[in-house]
C-alpha cells in the first residue's frame, strides 16, 4: 500500500501520525496538539488550527480516534483500536515506535536529542537568524557539557 498517496490529506501524511503517536501517549484537545507540537520543533513551528482540526475531524471520522469526554466545549481525543492499528502499520526508521516509548530511558532520550539535533541541523541557516532560540540552545549546550563533565 502507498501510504504517501493515501486520502484527503495524503500531504499531511506525517501530521496525522505525530497527531496518532501523541494520542497513544496521551488523551488531548486539539489545542494540546497544536501546543505539544510547536513545543516539541522547538517553537520553530506551530501547527495552524486549519491544519490540525480538519485532521481530527478525518481521524474522527475514519473511527482512528473518538471524543473521550467533552469538557465545556473543549473535545479531548484518544486513540481507537483502529487508531494503533494504523500506528502499527507504518514503518517510520527515522523516529522508531517514538508513541511506545515512555520517554524516560537514558538511551531513548539519547536518541530523542540526537533527532533534533539531525532537525536543528537541517534548520541551521533558519536558526542562525532567530537570537532568541540560539540563546536558548547555547544554555543547553552549556548544560550538557556540564553532564559530560561528570
Amino acid at each position: 500500500m502507498d501510504i504517501f498517496a493515501h486520502g484527503p490529506h495524503r500531504r499531511s501524511f506525517g501530521l496525522k501520525y505525530w497527531i496518532l503517536g501523541m494520542l497513544y501517549k496521551q488523551d488531548m484537545s486539539g489545542a494540546m496538539v497544536i501546543d505539544t507540537m510547536s513545543q516539541k520543533s522547538f517553537g520553530i513551528w506551530r501547527p495552524s488550527p486549519g491544519s490540525i482540526y480538519p485532521m481530527l475531524k478525518d481521524m474522527e471520522k475514519n473511527g482512528e480516534i473518538t471524543v473521550k469526554k467533552t469538557i465545556a466545549t473543549q473535545k479531548i481525543y484518544g486513540i481507537t483500536e483502529k487508531g494503533r492499528k494504523s500506528l502499527d502499520s507504518i514503518e517510520m526508521p527515522l523516529f522508531g515506535r517514538f508513541w511506545e516509548s515512555d520517554g524516560t530511558s537514558v538511551s531513548g532520550t539519547i536518541d530523542t536529542i540526537e533527532d533534533n539535533i539531525s532537525y536543528l541541523e537541517d534548520k541551521a541557516q533558519e536558526l542562525g537568524k532567530d537570537k532568541s532560540s540560539m540563546a536558548r540552545l547555547k544554555k543547553v549546550n552549556g548544560r550538557i557539557s556540564k553532564l559530560l563533565e561528570q
